[in-house]
């Protein structure tokens, strides 16, 4: 598991050592569950928010017809381009794919950070599950385990503690 540092060698005051690259220095957006991080990622795709009014035709009014609004569909939340040091995501991924999702929904945190390492923003999403799970090309000598995308689907999200439920 990390311990939730986006990049050590983001940190202000940082001295990074020699020969080696810190896997995490670009990674800009973490998925924390449970207060644990458990991957950093370079991309994130928030979900699309779309509403198909009602019509409504109003007997005699021919000049317009009434707009109401309906249901809200959102979308789902991706990430891309992520490290992690376990196989969790993966695991988590799986529990969804042999049929338990209720056991598998977790709230989750997204953490937007900025480049020197200081957060930005977070988003929240309730019940959240995986859905899809792409996994990265393999390179002989890297220790971290690499996910090239996942996706997640959620019951309601948030961003810095405003809720959308």
């Amino acid at each position: 598991m990390l311990a939730g540092i986006p990049g050590l060698s983001s940190l202000p005051g940082a001295i990074p050592l020699p020969g080696l690259e810190d896997p995490y220095a670009t990674a800009r957006f973490d998925v924390i569950i449970d207060r644990i991080t458990l991957a950093v990622f370079t991309e994130c795709t928030l979900p699309s928010l779309s509403m198909t009014p009602l019509s409504i035709q109003e007997g005699g009014q021919n000049a317009y017809v009434h707009k109401l609004p309906t249901r809200v569909e959102v979308g789902t939340v991706k990430l891309r381009f992520g490290v992690c040091r376990s196989s969790d995501l993966l695991l988590w991924y799986l529990q969804v794919m042999m049929g338990d999702k209720l056991n598998a929904t977790h709230n989750m945190i997204v953490m937007m950070y900025d480049p020197l390492g200081f957060p930005v923003v977070l988003w929240t999403f309730k019940d959240a599950y995986p859905i899809r799970w792409t996994g990265p090309t393999l390179r002989a000598g890297e220790s971290a385990v690499a996910v090239e995308e996942i996706e997640f689907a959620f019951t309601a999200f948030g961003v810095n503690g405003l809720s959308a439920e």
